[in-house]
């Protein structure tokens, strides 16, 4: 009986034992696991802090190209508005000058030219 008994505990303590060597094998799978996880996750963490400073950059580029070109916008149109404005002022000073002179022309030109009489007409 108390052979029965022992060899029985001895199998229990086998069995116990069989599954703590389970149990442990499966911790350090897990500590591997784990330790590949917290790799990658430091890489992607890496990766994380390259894509946002590369898109800092990106940013930055783009918003001075996006300045740079309403810059180049604005002298262009501002050049087109000079040129009209002084096309505009050229063509209505030289019409006025022309007009004021071709009129002056007719005034003159109404006039009669009497050399020999030299009371003014009207009198």
């Amino acid at each position: 009986m108390a052979g029965q008994r022992l060899q029985g505990l001895q199998h229990e303590a086998s069995e116990i034992k069989g599954i703590l060597s389970d149990n442990i094998n499966k911790v350090i799978e897990r500590e591997g696991k784990l330790a590949d996880l917290d790799e990658r996750g430091q890489e992607l963490a890496d990766m994380g802090k390259a894509f946002h400073k590369t898109a800092r950059t990106v940013e930055r580029k783009t918003r001075w190209s996006n300045v740079r070109l309403k810059i180049i916008i604005a002298a262009v149109a501002t050049a087109v508005l000079v040129i009209l404005i002084l096309i505009l002022y050229f063509t209505l000073s030289g019409g006025t000058q022309e007009g004021s002179s071709s009129a002056m022309e007719t005034s003159a030109s109404a006039v009669p030219k009497n050399p020999g009489n030299l009371t003014p007409p009207g009198q």
